[in-house]
């Protein structure tokens, strides 16, 4: 006895199988008394979210002598295994295991339950799950809707339908461009590559809106008096449900409301229902002055603010003739536990000023009181202010006169040299207070310098007079005239010049033969560090060292004493001469050669400099 072959489908459904195999013959039993069994097995999801599948399994008896089988009851779009089983009394034979694929079938219903929807005024956002038996690939999802009722009078219902279809992927939908107010009829059914699923039906529907007014800007009123303003109330327009009914409201104008035309939300308008003596006595700053059906309003109709009537409860009082008012046009909708309001401001009363004379009149003398008294007061500072600011003009003119230019016309080589013997019996005249007051800092240096070399000593009037100046003009802190000497120059005062005065400095220092501009450069101190030979490998260009005045020194490292040398200077600030100024507020250097990388790292981490900026190129003539 051998096992069968040749199991094959002869057709494939659905739900069933049509199988066959090889003929029996006692040259495969070998034995008149023998027994066929078909046995299979499939999977099918368990239904939970985990996604674990349970195995079927079953085995059938076939008739003798039979050749071919029927599988019914099969699940959609499932791999199924089949085997044959041939047994006899020596033993049992089972063929090879053959997988089927069941073809796709129309998809299980979508669960009502699974729609839900998200409502909006116009919008509608809907999601559902996909059929708990897909019964094959989905395609697609098609959604249909129609309207079928609405609390809108101007919509008619029912509308038509329309369709919209959707990805296999795609389990949610945004309606857009829907009625407010309105119920829609919805069914989304699935799609294989058999056909369409039943259809899965539910009723959503929108929100309302607020009403809408016909108002192109805020109208002028009709008329108006000392107590009441007349102004046309147009009806509005119910957006989703119809108008419930109309306010006309009154707002005490107190500044902090905008004066304009606005088409409000409900938080901003006015849903509390103040009478006015509820706005009184709440300290509320509107009420409701009067309130109207729709049905009194069918069209445009003027409306008297203050006529001293009641409308539906809300006492229309007249208005105060010495207050200003705005009046707002309410409309409110009701539906389904909702409420939309909108307003609009269509009139502003301005107070009398017939009525506000008498007050006026009594008030007047005691505002004129306060008017004549800040005005006087704001006199006597104005002068003050006037007369403080001439005399710090003037001190600073004093103090900031050079008068050792010459007078009068002279010859040109005695003009130089009296010039220079002039400037120089003035300096030598100049006190610490003067010092103290330099514009310029390079000039205070110097100034400080020129002190301590003449050894002046700082009285205490002069030092009081100082710290007087300098608090006005906002300069640096006070220093006495005995203090630790500047590190950045040694030698004769220099001072500065006016701008008033430059151009005559100018015209006389080119022309000057015995004391020029020349003359006065070589009197410049020393301060190039030429002796150090070897510093001048330390820079890009041999012509350029830096000035020793107020050249960046490093710590020196042990056994080099040159090892101080780095080719930079410091270089001060100073904003306007009260403002802001700082010494060593930059250092300029040039680019390092690889043998002073070492030194310019090392100036950065002295100098704790938290930027570096390059203003070059990184290659420049060839360098």
């Amino acid at each position: 006895m051998r096992a069968l072959r040749g199991l094959t489908a002869t057709e494939i459904q659905p739900r069933q199988l049509a199988l066959q195999w090889e003929p029996l013959g006692y040259n495969l039993t070998r034995c008149h008394t023998y027994s066929l069994s078909l046995c299979y097995r499939y999977s099918m999801p368990t239904g939970g979210s985990g996604g674990n599948n349970a195995t079927v399994r079953e085995c059938l008896s076939v008739e003798r002598n039979t050749s071919h089988f029927t599988l019914r009851d099969l699940p959609p779009f499932r791999s199924v295994h089949v085997r044959l089983a041939l047994a006899n009394p020596e033993g049992k034979k089972e063929s090879r295991e053959v997988t089927f694929q069941t073809e796709e079938d129309i998809p299980g219903g979508i669960a009502p339950e699974s729609l839900t929807f998200t409502p909006l005024d116009d919008m509608i956002f809907l999601k559902w799950e996909e059929p708990i038996e897909p019964n094959g690939l989905i395609t697609q999802y098609e959604i249909s809707y129609q309207s079928i009722e609405s609390s809108d009078p101007g919509i008619n219902v029912p509308g038509p339908r329309r369709t919209v279809s959707k990805l296999r992927n795609e389990t949610y939908h945004m309606f857009s461009g829907l009625h407010p107010g309105t119920t829609y009829l919805v069914s989304v059914r699935a799609r294989t590559a058999k056909f369409f699923n039943d259809t899965a039906t539910t009723e959503i529907y929108t929100n309302i809106s607020a009403p809408v007014f016909d108002y192109e800007d805020i109208p002028s009123p009709l008329s108006e008096s000392e107590s009441t303003i007349t102004v046309l109330l147009r009806p509005a327009l119910g957006r989703g449900a119809p108008v419930s009914a109309y306010q006309v409201v009154v707002v005490e104008e107190d500044g902090s409301r905008q004066v304009r035309r606005r088409e409000l939300g409900t938080v901003d308008c006015f849903p509390t229902p103040n009478s006015h003596n509820e706005a009184q006595a709440k300290g509320a700053p509107h009420y409701y002055t009067a309130e109207l059906a729709p049905s009194s309003l069918p069209d445009a109709t003027p409306f008297t603010v203050g006529d001293n009537h009641t409308y539906n409860g809300y006492w229309n009082s007249p208005l105060d003739p010495t207050k200003n008012y705005l009046i707002y046009f309410q409309a409110t909708s009701n539906f389904r536990g909702e409420t939309r309001i909108n307003c609009i401001r269509i009139a502003r009363k301005a107070a009398c000023k017939d009525s506000k004379r008498a007050l006026e009149v009594s008030q007047h003398a005691e505002d004129m009181g306060l008017i004549l008294g800040a005005c006087a007061g704001g006199l006597v500072v104005l002068i003050l202010l006037l007369g403080a600011i001439v005399i710090i003009v003037k001190k600073g003119r004093d103090f900031y006169s050079y008068p050792y230019y010459p007078r009068k016309k002279v010859a040109i080589n005695k003009a130089a040299m009296s010039y220079r013997q002039e400037k120089s019996r003035k300096l030598s005249s100049l006190d610490c207070s003067m010092t103290e007051q330099s514009t310029l800092q390079q000039d205070e240096r110097m100034a400080h310098s020129f002190m301590d070399a003449h050894g002046c000593n700082a009285r205490n009037e002069q030092r009081s007079s100082v710290n007087e100046s300098s608090s006005l003009l906002g300069g640096s802190p006070h220093r006495h005239c005995r203090r630790k000497s500047s590190p950045y120059h040694t030698g004769q005062l220099h001072p500065a010049v006016r701008v008033a005065d430059l151009l005559q400095h100018i015209n006389q220092m080119k022309t000057a033969e015995g004391y020029g501009f020349k003359q006065e450069y070589e009197s410049f101190f020393d301060g190039w560090d030429v002796t150090k030979k070897k510093d001048k490998t330390k820079g890009r260009h041999d012509s350029l060292l830096s000035h020793d005045r107020h050249r960046v020194k490093l710590h020196s490292l042990l056994a080099d004493p040159s090892s101080d040398y780095v080719n930079a200077n410091y270089i001060d600030i100073r904003i306007n001469r009260e403002g802001y100024q700082r010494s060593n507020h930059f250092i300029a250097t040039q680019g390092p050669k690889q043998e002073m990388i070492y030194d310019f790292w090392r100036m950065v981490w002295q100098e704790n400099c938290f930027s570096i900026v390059m203003i070059t190129k990184l290659v420049e003539v060839g360098r």
